[in-house]
């Protein structure tokens, strides 16, 4: 039986209330009784003349620098379509190259395959809700008047919390406590910049803070509880926050300079600054994974929460997930009226409202994904069943990631290549 479940629309700022009790779940599709296959482009409908041309965009950007290698897989109606290697994975102090397997650094990836897949399945169990208030479970983070953030607010980036803070600011009064410890106490006592609801701005705050709540009601770190619910159920061996021996082997290197002694440490400074413990795990980075697994969770999305026979997430809890949650102006301090452009997400993942990310003749809202930092990208699109990942680790050996620019490039090759938009 399906647990109830609460959700709050806000379009831009209506909030409503569904109740699901008891629904019967939907018949799943053949895909969801089956792993991921190996095809072609054309027997699901791509045109690989025209998806080809991808090559020449990754290769474009090792050329260049902008990346010293990468993983891209393609995938459509639970076949893997096209799944290739480019580069290497570490330039210095040696070259290693890439490889299919190479884990990588997530970096804000996390949110959405890591802390908010754990909120999910939280509110499934019928133990967290979107309209919890945060301080609820934490009751400092009711300090400033954000008593009124819910769990909806963090995981939509609107609770009014500002993008970022600097880890040293939590060390200064970290006294005896755990970095984890101190760097949530320091997110609780801060100000909002914007009263909740009102605007869009995203926030790696909201999703430790996130990260918090999760386990703080599961009464188990996020490694712990994921490792239990999702990756061992479907067989994820190239996952986690803390990685074994074997796993670290195969880790691109996201760390400045030519450093060896710091594969498999997250990127992210709050991150870095939290560390993932097997008691606590950070909600706004932190989660390494390879290529391959992260289609296997793009198939589990697609496949309405089930893979290879095994159901993680009901229907309902994906349509939940993944569906459009709001559309509202991005907070910008720098502007006299404090509007930015508009942005719509689902929860935790964004919901594409413009090309190169959406076609137009696909249903509204049909279009998620999300990018990491380091230079990792997922993409779905729900309305044909294709997915996209590209992975790089663009920050190796050092600099500002520049591989933006060829995400979109990529997936405009993609949606230019599939018959049902042609």
């Amino acid at each position: 039986m399906f647990r109830k479940l609460v959700f709050i629309q806000v379009v831009p700022i209506l909030l409503g209330c569904l109740f699901l009790n008891g629904c019967a779940t939907r018949q799943a599709p053949v895909s969801a009784f089956l792993p991921l296959g190996q095809g072609t482009p054309e027997e699901v409908g791509i045109n690989a003349q025209s998806l080809s041309n991808v090559d020449d965009i990754i290769q474009e950007a090792i050329r260049k620098g902008d990346a010293p290698g990468g993983v891209l897989i393609v995938g459509k109606d639970n076949k893997i379509v096209y799944y290739k290697a480019y580069g290497n994975r570490r330039v210095k102090p040696n070259i290693e190259p890439m490889t299919k397997d190479t884990i990588f650094d997530l970096a804000s990836c996390s949110k959405v395959l890591g802390t908010s897949t754990m909120a999910m399945l939280l509110i499934q169990d019928g133990k967290l809700s979107l309209d919890t208030p945060v301080a609820d479970i934490l009751p400092q983070f009711a300090r400033n008047g954000k008593g009124d953030v819910k769990v909806w607010n963090l995981m939509t980036h609107t609770s009014g919390l500002k993008p970022y803070c600097d880890w040293k600011k939590a060390e200064e009064k970290r006294g005896g406590k755990p970095t984890s410890d101190a760097l949530i106490d320091y997110i609780s006592s801060l100000e909002k910049s914007y009263p909740t609801g009102q605007f869009y701005w995203y926030s790696c705050l909201n999703f430790l803070t996130l990260a918090r709540v999760n386990e703080t009601v599961a009464g188990e770190s996020m490694h712990s509880f994921l490792k239990r619910r999702v990756w061992d159920p479907l067989e994820l061996k190239s996952t986690g926050y803390l990685l074994n021996e074997e796993q670290l082997r195969r880790t691109a290197p996201t760390s400045k300079g030519d450093s060896t002694g710091n594969i498999g440490v997250v990127h992210d400074p709050l991150a870095n600054y939290y560390k993932a413990t097997t008691g606590h795990c950070p909600g706004n980075a932190g989660l390494f994974m390879s290529a391959r697994d992260m289609a296997v969770m793009a198939q589990l999305v697609l496949n309405g929460g089930m893979y290879n026979s095994v159901r993680i997430l009901e229907p309902e809890t994906i349509d939940l997930w993944t569906r459009p949650h709001m559309t509202l102006p991005r907070y910008d301090s720098k502007k006299p009226d404090n509007r930015g452009e508009m942005n719509r997400r689902a929860l935790a993942w964004i919901n594409y409202l413009d090309p190169p990310y959406v076609a137009e003749m696909a249903p509204d809202g049909s279009f998620i994904g999300h990018t990491g930092w380091t230079g990792t990208y997922i993409w779905i699109d729900k309305h044909t069943g294709t997915f996209i990942v590209f992975d790089t680790n663009t920050v190796h050996p050092g600099g500002d990631p520049k591989i933006h620019p060829y995400r979109k490039r990529i997936t405009k090759v993609v949606l230019d290549s599939l018959e049902e938009y042609r």
